[in-house]
């Protein structure tokens, strides 16, 4: 299963090693996220922060938002059309897809 949960500030994304997705794969997410480097959070040249969960042995993602990347309204159209099942980052609960996230919540 693939999940994202967004806030106003980062994207979390954690999947099963199963539907890990390959890095050109991964690099066009980024792309269509408009995800940029951060120096003080990424490793250099890097647009994302990528780990291993040993526990669930789940990959996560991390994906700041900045001024560049897109609005949490877009991430989630995008996290969408990437199969992700995307919740609000902050209750956990899954965002309906007949409505985008409450900005009010965050």
């Amino acid at each position: 299963m693939k999940t994202a949960h967004v806030s106003t500030k980062e994207i979390i994304l954690r999947f099963d090693i199963r539907d890990t997705l390959p890095p050109p794969h991964m690099e066009m997410l980024l792309d269509d996220l408009r995800s940029q480097p951060i120096l003080e959070l990424y490793r250099p040249g890097m647009r994302s922060h990528t780990d291993l969960e040993p526990e669930s042995r789940q990959t996560r993602v991390v994906i700041y938002l900045t001024a560049q990347t897109v609005g949490f309204d877009r991430a989630i159209d995008v996290l969408r059309q990437w199969k992700f099942e995307v919740h609000d980052a902050k209750t956990g609960l899954q965002i309906p897809k007949s409505r985008a996230l409450d900005k009010r919540v965050i």
